[in-house]
């Protein structure tokens, strides 16, 4: 994906992405990472976050891009403040498909 024009780069080389996981138990794990994709197989792997190894992950629900790593980490603890349902709903809205009523 293509960095967006109005996108200023971090120190750090942003931009980064807030991320959900669904679990095994239906938990929904939340983290930022600069690609999702190389962090989601980390995670299946087991060598992730604690919580994806006691959990492993079922499928990537859905990510959200952020400017940098200040915003994304913001984003992900007010994500992290959330009730389940409150986290489904909000991963629906950004392109998560469920198979039941959300």
């Amino acid at each position: 994906m293509p960095i967006p024009r109005n996108c200023k780069i971090s120190p750090k080389g942003g931009p980064f992405r807030k991320y959900m996981i669904e679990c095994t138990g239906g938990g929904i794990y939340t983290g930022i990472a600069k690609d999702v994709q190389a962090r989601y197989e980390k995670h299946v792997a087991g060598k992730g976050a604690k919580y994806t190894r006691m959990n492993p992950p079922v499928r990537l629900l859905c990510q959200v891009e952020y400017l940098n790593h200040r915003e994304a980490a913001v984003a992900e603890y007010e994500m992290k403040q959330l009730k389940r349902g409150e986290k489904l709903r909000w991963a629906w809205a950004y392109g998560a498909e469920f198979n039941f009523p959300v």
